[in-house]
Order: C-alpha cells, then sequence, then structure tokens
C-alpha cells in the first residue's frame, strides 16, 4: 500500500479557497504565527509574547503585550478587579469614560484591543486645550501634565516649570543648586539669584 500524501505538498485546490487556521496559533493583535506567543491576563486571548522588545523610556509601541496590558480598558477593567464580566457592560469602567472621556475612547477603540473586542459606536467628546497655549492636546498621542484638573502640553511645562522653580527660589533661602555649588567651594552659581 503505498503512503498518503504529505498534505502540505499538495496543491491547494483553489486559489482562492479559505485556509482555516486554528485562533490560538497567531497573535491576535498583529497575526504574527511565528514568534513566541502567551495569552493576556485579561482576556485570556493570544498575543506576542513580546514584552521584551520594549526599551524603558522609550514610549515606542513594538510590544503587542505590553500595549494590550497598558493601553487599553479591556487590561484597565481586569487590573482593578471590576466586578462585571465584561469591560464594556462595567460601570465602574463608564465612570472612567465620564472623567477623561477622550482617553476612555483611544483605548476602547485603538489597534491594541482585539478587533472583535473595540467598543461600537464611541461617544462623542470635547477636545482637550492646554490651559497655558490653548493647544489642542491629542490626549491618546501626545504628552501633557495634569496641573489639578487642566491639562499642560508638553512645549508650556519646561516653562511652568522653570516659573514654579523661580518661585521656589524666591520662598527658598538656599535652593539644592546653590548648595550644591557652595558644598564645592564656589559660590552659588544659580541663574535664579
Amino acid at each position: 500500500m503505498d503512503n498518503p500524501p504529505n498534505p502540505s505538498k499538495l496543491p491547494c485546490p483553489h486559489p482562492l479557497s479559505l485556509v482555516l487556521i486554528a485562533v490560538d496559533t497567531y497573535c491576535g493583535i498583529c497575526g504574527e504565527r511565528d514568534g513566541p506567543l502567551t495569552v493576556t491576563d485579561c482576556c485570556k486571548r493570544t498575543i506576542c509574547d513580546d514584552e521584551y522588545k520594549y526599551v524603558l523610556g522609550t514610549f515606542t509601541q513594538v510590544s503587542c503585550f505590553r500595549n494590550h496590558h497598558r493601553y487599553t480598558i479591556c487590561s484597565t477593567h481586569d487590573k482593578e478587579g471590576h466586578s462585571a464580566s465584561n469591560w464594556k457592560d462595567c460601570p465602574e469602567c463608564r465612570r472612567h469614560e465620564h472623567q477623561m472621556e477622550e482617553m476612555f475612547v483611544g483605548q476602547a477603540t485603538s489597534w491594541h484591543n482585539f478587533i472583535d473586542n473595540k467598543l461600537e459606536n464611541p461617544p462623542d467628546f470635547e477636545p482637550s486645550f492646554c490651559f497655558t497655549c490653548d493647544k489642542n492636546i491629542k490626549l491618546n498621542a501626545e504628552g501633557f501634565v495634569m496641573a489639578g484638573r487642566e491639562k499642560m502640553c508638553y512645549e508650556c511645562y519646561p516653562v511652568a516649570s522653570a516659573q514654579k522653580n523661580a518661585i521656589m527660589h524666591l520662598l527658598e533661602p538656599q535652593c539644592l543648586c546653590c548648595l550644591k555649588e557652595e558644598r564645592a567651594g564656589r559660590k552659588g552659581l544659580c541663574i535664579f539669584r
């Protein structure tokens, strides 16, 4: 009796035929099948096991696992231990929606989510503006600083930081940079004195 043909060597019956692939054999975010895979803690979905690719402090988005873990409502829902089974129906997640609606919409609809787990029909939201220069800040894509309930863009933050330092120098009899200079045997060279 002849050996059965090797399935990998068989010609495809039709060039447009559908090939079914098991769900747990590829990353549900990027589709990668060759690298190491793992399962998310939050939604138990297969994803690239690639957090090692991220370099601390770079804020690059090279890791499917890290991006899903840090930038989705799905993961936040799990990490905070909300009582509802699904983040889309969770009153605690919806509370976040009203606090920073733009952030909620961004994290509920971004490409860091699995395609079938994105928020459908996201609500409209008011844009955010820097309270110093009035520039529109895209909260999910640009850096910003919270000053109380107000937002400040990174372009204005160094200015505000320098102003704060100047005020601190006026209030403090000796600032840290002056003390460092004096300890080194030099007269304080602080630009604020």
